[in-house]
């Protein structure tokens, strides 16, 4: 499998963006089935160590849309690009 660590720069903006509630789901609100990809976000803290950032879900358990819209918007550096083998698909 190919990784590929990349750096992320946020706005301070962008930064709130990743703070927000989820919504919550009002009474007789249908979800669309369906099974969206959710994006896998880690962040390096500065012992090296890295953590999954939970990022703000809408009232059907997506991603909100003003946080995919502040992923797609945001300027990525690939730091590195490394192959791990034997892990298959994730």
């Amino acid at each position: 499998m190919r990784v590929e660590e990349r750096a992320l720069t946020l706005t301070e903006q962008q930064q709130a963006t990743l703070r927000l509630p989820d919504t919550k789901l009002e009474p007789n609100t249908a979800c669309p089935a369906q099974a969206p990809i959710q994006p896998y976000v880690l962040a390096r803290l500065d012992n090296h160590r890295a953590v999954r950032i939970r990022l703000p879900q809408d009232e059907c358990g997506n991603p909100r849309p003003e946080v995919i819209g502040t992923l797609t918007e945001a300027r990525y550096e690939v730091v590195r690009e490394f192959t791990v083998k034997g892990l298959g698909a994730i």
